[in-house]
């Protein structure tokens, strides 16, 4: 249930908190009465004196607002055993502060900032930025990555949490031997998915995603890549709608050119 109400609402994260009136068909048997949103952003509260059917009663909903600034891709690269590399992308910006990464030991579930780990956005923009971070402060195991999207205002969203595997001390360990490109997941997808490839040697590789009818969607990957295990995320803009899609890897020896390695691979996209 969405409540459309008269009053004053401030955003919490990617919630509306406030309180007012309700107007919103069909109850009109509770028009006019007042409206309250707890702290936490789901539960609205209606009441009304002489009706015990408003009096406490309440309905749990969810309103999402869409983040001012859009997140086109992200991955993490592991460069050495103790180093990851972060890049992403925006499509475009509206009010960005910047960016603070944050990280998670073994599960995608509780965060933290990682040291000197803010990037500053670009405000406002409306073309495309691209974005990089390494951090050196990382232990061995599995590590979770996501970014904190912080607005001019205050306001924040969370990316989508990736993650890398590392092995301190060790260097070239889990160099593939042979070029692969794997399924996408979760596949069915909405909003994100996780592609995941390994280049064995240094090459140029690229990474496009195209629509049934043969047509580029959106390039992920377009940059010299040296011999390592890879994943970048796609998220679905706005020019993404429901469907098959599929995704095709490229990638040419730099030292040989007439090496390549190409795979193509379907995804469903449901919204």
């Amino acid at each position: 249930m969405f409540i459309r109400s008269a009053g004053v609402w401030s955003q919490l994260s990617d919630k509306l908190v406030g309180s007012g009136a309700m107007n919103s068909p069909p109850y009109t048997d509770f028009q006019g009465y007042s409206v309250a949103l707890a702290g936490d952003g789901n539960t609205a509260i209606v009441g009304g004196p002489g009706d015990d059917r408003g009096l406490g009663a309440a309905w749990v909903f969810t309103r999402q607002i869409t983040p001012l600034t859009q997140i086109g891709t992200l991955s993490a690269t592991i460069l050495t055993g103790d180093r990851v590399r972060l890049d992403w992308t925006t499509l475009s910006e509206n009010s960005n502060q910047g960016f603070t990464v944050e990280r998670s030991p073994n599960n995608p579930n509780t965060f933290n900032p990682v040291p000197n780990g803010f990037v500053p956005g670009y405000g406002t923009s409306t073309i495309s930025h691209s974005y990089s971070f390494i951090d050196s402060t990382v232990g061995s195991g599995i590590w979770y990555y996501r970014l904190k999207l912080v607005s001019l205002s205050g306001t924040y969203f969370y990316s989508t949490a990736v993650p890398a595997t590392t092995v301190t001390g060790v260097k070239g360990s889990a160099t593939p031997r042979q070029f692969a490109l794997y399924q996408s997941y979760p596949n069915p997808f909405n909003p994100s998915t996780m592609i995941r490839y390994d280049v064995a040697r240094l090459s140029q590789v690229t990474l496009k995603v195209y629509n049934m009818l043969g047509q580029e969607v959106v390039t992920l990957v377009n940059e010299e890549k040296s011999p390592g295990n890879y994943q970048v995320v796609l998220n679905a803009g706005a020019n993404m709608a429901s469907g098959v899609y599929f995704y095709r890897l490229e990638a040419t020896a730099i030292t040989d050119p007439s090496k390549t390695f190409t795979s193509v691979k379907k995804m469903l996209l449901v919204k």
